[in-house]
């Protein structure tokens, strides 16, 4: 029973692996695999990356906060918790600090941040 448990775990994560693949084990021990609609699931991110992108913000004429929510609009973001910051910066100061950005593609956010009007 345990050797047919673990070829069941291997054979679920190599199906983990590929995009849009859901697969469960039912009650008779056989693993059920579908394809997931692309609307339903979930991306997911790739454990090889790091889970953290780290990068300076500059910015001016607005606050940290309001570019950060422009940002999540622009990524088409739900969160408030994609970014983080240690403190807000003078909105009408010319400023950099650094940011964080959770499960954010470093090529996403060059396109977010060159489609917004420059501050």
């Amino acid at each position: 029973a345990n050797k047919d448990k673990s070829e069941r775990t291997r054979v679920h994560q190599l199906l983990k692996s590929l995009p849009y693949i859901q697969s469960k084990t039912n009650a008779a021990s056989c693993i059920e695999a579908e394809i997931a609609s692309q609307k339903f699931i979930k991306q997911r991110w790739p454990k090889s990356r790091g889970a953290y992108l780290k990068f300076i913000l500059s910015k001016r004429g607005i606050d940290s906060i309001e570019c950060l929510n422009k940002l999540n609009r622009k990524l088409r973001l739900n969160s408030n918790k994609t970014f983080n910051l240690a403190g807000t910066k003078d909105k009408h100061a010319i400023t950099s600090q650094f940011v964080t950005a959770y499960h954010i593609d470093c090529h996403a956010l060059k396109r977010a941040v060159q489609s917004m009007s420059h501050y």
